[in-house]
């Protein structure tokens, strides 16, 4: 009955997440009846709230991989992991700009590097749920490399949402179409030695704030991606 209803109730946006929700319910339940049975364990429905979380934030990620998502942040909303959270395998499936979860704004960062000089630029737009601009900001970033670049557009996206009156009242979603970026945020991959302490900060800030980060498609990252090439001058 659980099954059959369940697709019924599912969320929009949410199909990611919902599918996996009631295996890891039926399975931890089961589990947990194994240990009354068998071990002679009490009920404890508290932990078995937590473990029904735990697993299913983990099956999340595993299925789908680094979300750049934290996972205390899936365990507390697990409608979180949307479909929009997955980067398309397929490079025919090209989506624009999707809106925030609730309760969110999402900031659109990107950097570019001009071929001829070196010179960089980095750009990013803040946006609600309904797609309003809050703000946005370009400007150039001197000769560095594009995945520093990319960064950079991240350190300052994130310094520009603090300061400004959005960052008391909002948690955040950050996108951009760099992996490496994302990798290093999410401790998937170490930064070099000259960007490690800047990372360091960026990734306190964001566990803190309970920010999430998310790799997305450059089709999906246009209004950043000209914001950071005006940038360059």
């Amino acid at each position: 009955m659980l099954l059959e209803t369940w697709e019924t109730l599912q969320p929009k946006e949410a199909k990611t997440s919902w599918s996996i929700i009631p295996f890891a319910l039926i399975w931890t339940v089961w589990l947990h009846r194994n240990e009354i049975v068998f071990q002679s364990k009490s009920v404890d429905s508290k932990q078995l709230i937590g473990l029904i979380k735990l697993r299913m934030a983990f099956w999340i990620n595993g299925k789908f991989g680094k979300l750049g998502i934290p996972m205390d942040v899936i365990i507390a909303d697990p409608l979180l992991a949307t479909d929009s959270s997955i980067l398309p395998k397929r490079r025919d499936r090209l989506i624009g700009w999707l809106p925030p979860p609730e309760g969110f704004l999402k900031l659109n960062v990107d950097g570019a590097v001009r071929l001829e000089d070196s010179s960089s630029g980095i750009g990013g737009v803040l946006r609600d749920k309904d797609g309003t601009i809050l703000f946005q900001f370009s400007r150039g970033c001197g000769q560095i490399p594009v995945a520093m670049a990319e960064f950079m557009a991240v350190k300052e996206g994130i310094a520009e949402f603090l300061n400004s009156g959005w960052g008391s009242r909002q948690r955040l979603v950050v996108e951009v179409d760099c992996k490496a970026v994302v990798d290093w945020v999410t401790q998937v991959a170490e930064p070099s030695a000259q960007l490690a302490d800047l990372v360091a900060v960026v990734k306190e800030q964001m566990k803190k704030r309970g920010m999430i980060v998310r790799l997305i498609l450059r089709s999906c990252n246009t209004v950043a991606d000209e914001l950071a090439k005006a940038g360059i001058g």
